[in-house]
């Protein structure tokens, strides 16, 4: 996680932050396989840079330092996404005009894709064919197709002012988020939508590892757990805060135990899935 100049890591079990680092001051921020490779840009950051580090310290406080710095690209980086075989970085800068492709060991170009006006959010989906960008201060999402680099991309709606897309684990689902709600496509079928969530609010997404749940927040400060087959919303959590105003980033561990979400504030609550689903099915409210 980075905020306010200074990445942080944290332990879910327990919720404590274990290590920092001033010296990392980058608004994304993604491990490349292992917990001591990281690759950082955005903010102040200049350019798109590649950390070895190992944290130091004892079991809380401790600090990340930084034993490898190699820098891929010098350049005013918004964001970035690394593809799923950890070899090619795909890059969006901050005139917001296009994208470029990257060796993510070397740094070496692989080719720049057609962009637009506000170009932003990236994600690969799990097979690595699809890349995709939402915008920002521009007009909808942009796919484009790896396997065919001739093909024009795709432009699945231009109404919105602001959204993203994400991918599912599995690869069968993409969903698109922007004012009026989320759009729920089948990877590779964008003619339309298969389903339409509308929302008071919207937020980024996360997925379980069977990709058949996402977390989004649905009004508010509000998240809702949806099936994405049914789009029934099985689940509501909150931060436990008297305002938590709107919802910022989501994750999902890996292993599908906890939920992070950032706030507008300054504030990152996890909940524990597992045992909220283990204290509901005690009820016989479990959504399976």
């Amino acid at each position: 996680m980075a905020s306010a100049k200074t990445s942080r890591l944290w332990d879910l079990r327990t919720g404590r932050e274990i290590a920092n680092s001033e010296e990392i001051d980058a608004r994304n921020l993604v491990f490349e396989g292992t917990d001591t490779r990281l690759l950082a840009g955005g903010s102040a950051m200049n350019g798109l840079r590649r950390f070895v580090i190992q944290r130091q310290g004892g079991e809380e406080g401790g600090r990340l330092e930084i034993v490898e710095d190699f820098c891929l690209l010098e350049a005013q980086v918004n964001h970035f996404a690394l593809s799923p075989d950890g070899r090619t970085v795909a890059v969006t800068f901050r005139d917001r005009s296009q994208v470029s492709l990257l060796d993510a060991l070397t740094g070496e170009p692989r080719g720049v894709l057609d962009g637009r006006a506000g170009v932003s959010r990236l994600q690969f989906d799990p097979s690595g064919r699809w890349l995709a960008a939402g915008c920002w201060k521009g007009a909808g999402v942009r796919i484009w197709d790896r396997h065919h680099p001739n093909a024009a991309p795709v432009d699945l709606f231009s109404e919105s002012h602001w959204s993203y897309a994400a991918f599912a684990p599995n690869g069968k689902w993409m969903v698109t988020g922007s004012r009026d709600g989320y759009r729920i496509w089948t990877a590779g079928k964008w003619g339309a939508p298969e389903a339409v969530l509308p929302t008071a609010s919207v937020s980024q997404t996360a997925f379980d590892a069977s990709g058949e749940y996402m977390a989004c927040q649905i009004s508010g400060g509000t998240i809702g757990l949806v099936h994405l087959n049914s789009l029934e919303v099985v689940a509501e959590l909150r931060p436990p805060i008297p305002d938590p105003f709107d919802i910022g980033n989501l994750a999902i561990s890996p292993d599908g135990v906890y939920l992070a979400a950032t706030t507008a504030g300054t504030e990152v609550f996890v909940w524990n899935l597992v045992l909220m689903r283990r204290e509901l099915a005690g009820m016989g409210l479990d959504w399976e």
